[in-house]
């Protein structure tokens, strides 16, 4: 993927994830389920099973306790290492 395509990409997530923040306190689980549904969906085969039930279980709690940015932090923190490996 070209650097454009991955800025783009994260640009598109980051909008998707407000839109999903919204009805955060409304129902934390379904807000967590979406954003790792959403980041499973970006970035296939990224993550195990193990991996996306405990970001499930950290975005949960986020969710619930309406910290939108800790949230965006914890979702891309999950995914980046896989968006932008590293440089050799």
């Amino acid at each position: 993927m070209t650097s454009l395509e991955s800025k783009l990409k994260k640009i598109a997530l980051n909008l998707a994830i407000d839109a999903l923040l919204r009805s955060a306190q409304r129902s934390p689980q379904r807000c967590a389920r979406n954003l790792v549904e959403l980041g499973s969906s970006a970035y296939p085969n990224a993550l195990n099973k193990e991996q996306l039930q405990e970001l499930s279980v950290d975005l949960l709690v986020l969710c619930k306790n309406h910290q939108p940015q800790k949230t965006k932090e914890r979702f891309f923190s999950a995914f980046d290492a896989i968006s932008n490996p590293p440089k050799v």
